[in-house]
């Protein structure tokens, strides 16, 4: 079960990446400029499980355009544990310092080592946060991310290039 929990985790992580995208995009937006593109890394791991059939992550990231931000995001558990997985989160936030952006994530995970070990590859991710709060109302950012972690430890990395509207 803790396998099967790290390695969605590691989806939902990828969705916190798109959020993260988004803050840029938001701080880019409300600086007057149109649809921009940014890029980053989010670094993300699992939190205490407060509700049955969920997974809730959390993450920092550091984005060349809005500097540093928070993203959560929750995902539902799998029982896989090896070979190719797809998941989604169907909810993902991107805090900002003037508001939020939500929306989903999905990706590719690849277990490269058999759940002993638990390394994976995350490809094929993309995000889509269309919905906006305070500042962020109105905004979206979509995005493509790609990463690296391991569904023992649930830690993860995510590097990713998006537009912000």
């Amino acid at each position: 079960m803790l396998h099967i929990r790290r390695r969605t985790g590691a989806v939902a992580a990828l969705a916190i990446v798109v959020a993260v995208a988004s803050v840029t995009a938001g701080a880019i937006a409300a600086s007057g400029g149109s649809a921009r593109k940014t890029s980053g890394t989010a670094y993300l791991g699992p939190t205490a499980r407060t509700a049955p059939g969920l997974v809730y992550y959390a993450g920092f990231n550091s984005d060349k355009v809005l500097g540093q931000g928070a993203v959560t995001y929750t995902i539902k558990p799998t029982s896989a544990s090896s070979g190719t997985i797809t998941a989604t989160a169907k909810k993902v936030t991107l805090w900002t310092s003037n508001g939020t952006l939500t929306g989903t994530g999905t990706a590719t995970l690849h277990i490269t080592n058999q759940p002993k070990s638990g390394d994976d590859t995350v490809t094929g991710g993309k995000l889509r946060l269309t919905r906006g709060t305070g500042g962020q109302t109105g905004h979206s950012l979509v995005g493509t991310f790609t990463g690296a972690g391991n569904i023992v430890s649930g830690q993860y990395v995510f590097h990713y290039k998006a537009t912000y509207k």
